[in-house]
């Protein structure tokens, strides 16, 4: 009789930990089919006519125009990039050392 509880046990604890398997697998890749195809996507991204950066508040110049194509457009563009971020870094560091001066 024990065997049988236990037996009984076994398979509803399987149930259980499928049923988990099923929706932990199910969930995403439906949510991916539902909302990744291209008449879904532009129901939620395109609700008017207005340019997505104009509904976002990213002004035209801040847009990204002149996409590298080469190489060396490419590596153009990444040392405009770190000369930018090591600017910003030094004028981060500049009120730090300057309170640090006035101690």
């Amino acid at each position: 009789m024990h065997t049988d509880h236990r037996e009984s046990n076994r398979s509803s604890s399987r149930s259980k930990e499928m049923g988990k398997f099923l929706i932990y697998i199910m969930f995403p890749v439906g949510s991916l089919y539902l909302f990744n195809r291209p008449d879904m996507q532009e129901k939620l991204l395109r609700r008017s006519s207005v340019p997505i950066h104009v509904e976002m508040g990213v002004p035209e110049e801040e847009l990204v125009k002149n996409i590298p194509r080469t190489r060396a457009e490419a590596q153009a563009q990444i040392g405009v990039m770190k000369k930018a971020h090591q600017e910003r870094l030094a004028a981060a560091e500049a009120p730090t050392q300057d309170s640090s001066k006035d101690s």
